[in-house]
């Protein structure tokens, strides 16, 4: 069993490629250096040891830090991958039976012809078949989808405010070093400070242009996602003409919990009670559990046509996807 992997077996999920496992390195090392140069050169220098230094340090470190936890949660978090064993909604089975098949009409070749549920699509990079997949990211080298779309949000949010945030502490040390707004101070501390403005060079120059980049593209990046918040569709959606998502009464990105903080927790996963939970993802598991909670979903009228007992479903090889047929 491989640790580390986006195939069904990995015990954790990180996609190995090597496009994007460089694109997160650099997202990881830019923050950290922005952190590192307006902590030391900007507010050190500007401040001290003052409160008003310390609580824009420890401000400035909170943003960082959230922007690299949701960065982790949006790389390391499955993003919905569809498993082997998935099978239609009972609800379902029967509009895709008069239709042909599923194993005709949602069965995915390139995942050997495992059922693909509505709106998941398979993601080529990670070689698995997503649920309510948006796109595949590189800078946080993972496909966004159903489970992680959350802290993917959450990152470009956290990214954009840490960059405001450095391009207006680098603009108002730069005014006060030029006089343009003198800071009262006595003359000692007048000319330390006159001293710590020399030291404002190429680094300082590096994360403004760091800012200026990052800042309009997470902007733009934002602008370009929020209507998702709204009317639940992903940019395949958008692309396929759909007008709605499957449960405009859900937030299907931020789960059903409601409160502000944990929207904007990276630590708060997404979470969709289990009334609807197979209504969201479209499909069940074949396993015994779920078989008889899928039991329990059903119409009266289906389960009236039930004899006591389970429901067994035996899987054996068709012409382009696993056949199956339902017993009792």
């Amino acid at each position: 069993m491989p640790l580390f992997g986006t195939c069904e077996r990995s015990r954790f999920w990180l996609c190995t490629d090597g496009c994007g496992l460089t694109c997160a390195t650099v997202t990881w090392t830019l923050h950290i250096y922005a952190w590192a140069v307006v902590n030391k050169l900007l507010l050190r220098s500007w401040f001290g040891w003052s409160f008003w230094g310390m609580a824009h340090s420890c401000l400035y470190t909170c943003i960082v830090a959230l922007a690299l936890i949701s960065h982790g949660r949006a790389m390391l978090t499955d993003p919905g991958a569809v498993p082997s064993d998935a099978y239609p909604l009972p609800h379902h089975f029967s509009k895709l039976e008069a239709q042909g098949g599923w194993r005709k009409r949602r069965c995915c070749a390139k995942c050997g012809g495992m059922f693909k549920p509505p709106r998941a699509h398979h993601d080529s990079v990670t070689d698995r078949c997503i649920l309510k997949m948006d796109h595949f990211c590189p800078w946080v080298n993972n496909a966004v989808g159903l489970f992680n779309h959350k802290f993917f949000l959450l990152f470009v949010l956290y990214t954009m405010l840490s960059c405001g945030y450095t391009l207006a502490l680098v603009v108002s040390r730069f005014v006060f070093c030029v006089r343009l707004k003198p800071y009262p101070m006595d003359e000692v501390a007048a000319a330390a400070d006159e001293e710590s403005c020399d030291e404002l060079g190429l680094l300082t120059i590096l994360v403004v242009m760091e800012g200026v980049l990052f800042g309009l593209f997470t902007m733009c990046m934002l602008c370009d996602q929020s209507p998702m918040l709204f009317s639940n569709l992903t940019k395949i959606d958008r692309l396929k003409g759909e007008k709605q998502g499957a449960h405009g009464k859900v937030n299907e990105i931020f789960g059903t919990r409601t409160s502000c903080g944990a929207w904007l927790s990276p630590f708060h996963d997404v979470y969709f009670p289990r009334d609807i939970f197979d209504d969201v993802v479209g499909f069940i598991q074949r396993s015994p559990e779920s078989n008889v909670s899928a039991v329990l979903r059903m119409k009266d009228e289906e389960i009236d046509s039930l004899e006591n007992g389970l429901i067994e479903r035996d899987f054996g090889a068709g012409e382009d996807c696993a056949s199956s047929r339902l017993r009792i």
